[in-house]
């Protein structure tokens, strides 16, 4: 395993992306695939779809460089752009299940809800009863308004994976909205511990503290996603506010300063 390889698998991802530029080295298909994974997570979105397109342009038959790019074009909602790199993706690599979750996932975003069924059917298929089946069914739950399917959906996702942040950040997310707060706090905790610079599960711990009285803490998180990513705009809203209710006004008037003008898409 290489150096960044060790920082990545430790979440550490703002070190990933200051060793990847202070390399002279040429970037391979995984060394691109892997820095825009890391642009991912804190949230850096613009540059996740710059690193993924160099991947799929050094690379233009790999599957899974059109699925980055696919993924970062929906983060970015440019959701047309999502389809047509999802679509090569399994054009490329008819039996790549979690291209066909992502298209999935696309097409619940934009209420096809027929694609969506299809898409389903192939990824169970492919791969019944898989992690990524089984999360994309609780996103589809949660999103539905149906909690309590999404907190089953997941757990069995848990069952696959044990140490997984995403299926721990879900269910944080889900018993957040079924105001189970004090379950959901252990989940984002696991989610950090695995990737501590994920600047969304970092700001869902922040929202987690506020619902609890944390205030301070929450201010430290929300302070943390701001020195992550400076384009986070949620979280000087939520700094702000935070600083109000603690009587720091000073503070509170020069992040309102602060905020960007362009902000990372929530």
């Amino acid at each position: 395993m290489t150096k960044a390889e060790k920082m990545f698998s430790k979440g550490e991802y703002l070190a990933v992306i200051e060793h990847y530029s202070k390399s002279d080295h040429p970037k391979t298909l995984e060394d691109l695939i892997e820095l825009g994974y890391a642009y991912s997570y804190i949230g850096r979105y613009d540059d996740a779809l710059n690193t993924f397109g160099q991947a799929a342009q050094l690379s233009p038959l790999s599957a899974e460089a059109h699925l980055c790019v696919g993924l970062a074009y929906r983060r970015l909602h440019l959701l047309d752009q999502s389809a047509v790199e999802l679509t090569k993706a399994t054009a490329l690599a008819p039996d790549f299940a979690d291209a066909y979750v992502e298209l999935a996932t696309l097409y619940r975003e934009t209420r096809q809800e027929e694609l969506e069924a299809e898409a389903l059917e192939i990824v169970n298929q492919l791969a019944p009863g898989s992690f990524n089946l089984a999360m994309e069914l609780g996103h589809k739950a949660y999103n539905q308004g149906r909690y309590v399917e999404a907190v089953a959906s997941y757990r069995n996702a848990l069952d696959r994976k044990q140490h997984d942040p995403d299926a721990h950040f879900s269910l944080a997310l889900v018993y957040f909205a079924l105001k189970k707060t004090r379950l959901a706090l252990p989940h984002v905790h696991e989610a950090l511990r695995l990737r501590p610079d994920w600047v969304d599960a970092l700001y869902t711990s922040g929202l987690i503290h506020i619902r609890l009285h944390h205030y301070r803490k929450a201010i430290q998180l929300m302070d943390k996603v701001m020195s992550i990513n400076p384009q986070y705009r949620a979280a000087y809203v939520g700094s702000i506010a935070l600083n109000i209710v603690c009587g720091n006004w000073r503070r509170a008037w020069r992040l309102f300063q602060a905020v960007p003008p362009n902000a990372t898409p929530q």
